[in-house]
């Protein structure tokens, strides 16, 4: 499946309610709330995702303006430290920091330009090691997730939007 993402810093950004719809009917769904009083967004893995629209649609072409989000993340309701840019009103987060906390592999097929999303397999670090991030905290979280029966994979082509 072809989507948007943005390369911010030598990494792919992903919108959150785009990864949200992609993950729907896997065992690694989870679900998106935002608290408009709170400033703040609640993760739950487990959880049926509903889409609210916009969810997969093409992003603007080119250079756009990335501002780092003031909105925080809240796993189960204990805050998590995800990186997040805001772009045309979106919310981005890294790929690898999602993988991490919602424990599905993330790899990259340099001679395709692909980027790979398997919920078949569980994080693990883009080094190949044993998913140890530079956060332990993600780590733990990401030990939260758990394996089941519904699984896919789901292919994103590098492009223009897409480094």
């Amino acid at each position: 499946m072809k989507i948007g993402a943005y390369n911010i810093a030598g990494s792919n950004y992903i919108k959150l309610r785009d990864i949200a719809q992609l993950l729907k009917g896997t065992d690694k769904e989870f679900a998106v709330a935002w608290d408009g009083a709170s400033q703040s967004i609640s993760l739950n893995s487990w959880e049926e995702y509903t889409p609210v629209g916009g969810e997969l649609a093409p992003i603007a072409p080119g250079v756009q303006t990335a501002r780092p989000s003031a909105a925080s993340v809240l796993w189960y309701g204990t805050p998590v430290p995800l990186t997040a840019y805001t772009i045309n009103g979106n919310n981005f987060f890294r790929l690898r920091d999602l993988s991490a906390v919602l424990n599905f592999r993330v790899t990259w097929e340099g001679s395709s330009g692909t980027v790979i999303v398997d919920t078949t397999h569980g994080y693990k670090a883009a080094d190949g090691g044993p998913g140890a991030t530079s956060d332990g905290e993600l780590l733990a979280l990401a030990s939260v997730a758990g394996s089941g029966m519904k699984n896919m994979i789901y292919g994103f082509e590098a492009g223009a939007c897409f480094g």
